[in-house]
């Protein structure tokens, strides 16, 4: 969380929300927080959606939430009330593009939330996509996210409010367009989730063709939680939860470098067929689940790397694997990332045995039914790291590097045999947590 001082930027007028496009100040509502550091989320949340914004005052006291396009932090004016700080807010949304939200702007889900997710879609709706693993889980929010052109699809899906339309372009089945496609969609939902669900502890993507265990997802995100702190502390810390592989990018170009063979170095010894000089090695989730905490949202939400790339388009970018290279480019040499792998033990195509450890099924293109092993056996817990920059690369170390070692040596089985050995290499842990 960003630190913030007493005082305010400047006057605003209450209810006015001021000019996003070309303005300098404005005022949103700030509904009851139960503390600075809520209403600090929410109100740069706002910000974050709007493209002048860089500085915002808050209090709780008025409940106003003004933002700033410039704010002298250093000559505030005085009110004990009132808290600012500076959000570096995104800033390459179009006024074509916020115009379009504008017009189909949803209303923000207020509830505390364990994790919303965006499912992308780049063909057709399913208004049955997990819906009955979806119902189950109350503290489980979702929307299908769509790109511009696919806004054919609402005519008939009627469901307004459980699409998000990023204005990007389709990508269709041109290989070269649909990777910066997919990214450019992906970007877009995890910046707008920050409006659209403020109390969210986690905030995904996932997409059209993977089946998830929603039961297991849950309880192993509350685990993490706990795992770095505490539940209530988890929005502050930076965790990424996935199944994590490694690419080598440069700005024109990128590699795919390894997943799970490569898990106990430190950093791959990546070749691509370009100099190494200028590149960046980074790990990057798999498109099928990309979870990440509220605070790590908003850091790359907020990072310029990323709207200056999708404004200028200089090179292609992988949509998994661009994520990882911005990720590290977004990251401060100081932070470290707790990252949560779920190995191909529990993400995995469709067609491989589905086991009680399991919790993505990908790709499952033939929406082929997945019935989750609903049973009180203890589960495979997620291999912890840590992620750091060193350099202009992104490095990781196992929290544990014997249990790391352990699962490595496991024999290479069929996944019934192999599912058996699992709990003895590594923690397993019965849900719920």
């Amino acid at each position: 969380m960003a630190s913030f001082l007493k005082g305010f930027c400047d006057v605003t007028e209450a209810g006015d929300r001021g000019d996003c496009t070309d303005g300098t100040g404005g005022s949103f509502p700030l509904p009851n927080t139960r503390g600075w550091s809520e209403a600090v989320r929410v109100c740069s949340a706002h910000c974050m959606n709007c493209s002048r914004c860089q500085f915002i005052s808050i209090s709780r006291e008025y409940s106003d939430c003004s933002w700033f396009s410039h704010c002298d932090l250093d000559r505030l004016k005085y009110g004990p009330q009132f808290r600012s700080l500076a959000v570096k807010a995104a800033k390459n949304f179009t006024s074509a593009t916020l115009r379009f939200f504008a017009a189909r702007r949803a209303q923000a889900d207020t509830r505390q939330l364990l994790l919303a997710l965006g499912v992308i879609i780049r063909s057709e709706l399913s208004a049955s996509w997990q819906s009955t693993a979806m119902a189950k889980l109350n503290n489980v929010a979702w929307r299908y996210v769509v790109s511009k052109s696919t806004t054919e699809l609402l005519q008939d899906a009627r469901q307004d409010q459980m699409v998000l339309i990023t204005g990007c372009p389709e990508g269709g089945d041109d290989h070269q367009k649909l990777g910066p496609a997919c990214f450019c969609v992906a970007a877009h939902w995890f910046r707008r989730a920050l409006l659209l669900y403020p109390r969210a502890l986690f905030i995904g993507k996932t997409e059209e063709d993977a089946t998830l265990n929603m039961l297991n997802i849950a309880n192993e995100l509350l685990w993490a939680s706990k795992a770095t702190g505490g539940v209530l502390n988890s929005t502050a810390k930076l965790i990424w939860y996935g199944l994590f592989q490694w690419a080598i990018h440069d700005e024109q170009r990128g590699a795919y470098c390894g997943g799970d063979e490569i898990m106990a170095t430190r950093l791959p010894d990546c070749r691509p067929f370009w100099s190494r000089a200028n590149s960046v090695i980074a790990p990057f989730a798999s498109g099928a689940l990309d979870v990440r905490s509220y605070a790590l949202v908003q850091q790359f939400s907020a990072c310029e790397h990323v709207w200056k790339h999708l404004e200028h388009r200089r090179f292609v970018t992988a949509c998994d694997g661009g994520m990882g290279y911005f990720m590290a480019l977004c990251l401060q040499p100081h932070q470290t990332i707790s990252a949560f792998h779920l190995t191909y033990d529990k993400m995995h195509p469709a067609f491989m045995p589905i086991t009680h450890h399991s919790c993505v099924a990908h790709p499952n293109k033939q929406q082929r039914q997945i019935e989750w092993a609903d049973t009180p056996r203890p589960v495979m817990l997620p291999l912890a790291f840590t992620l750091q920059l060193t350099g202009q690369h992104m490095r990781w170390s196992p929290h544990n590097h014997s249990e790391v070692t352990s699962y490595l040596r496991l024999p290479r089985e069929p996944k019934s045999s192999r599912s058996a050995r699992l709990c003895r290499a590594v923690s397993c842990v019965s849900h719920p947590f």
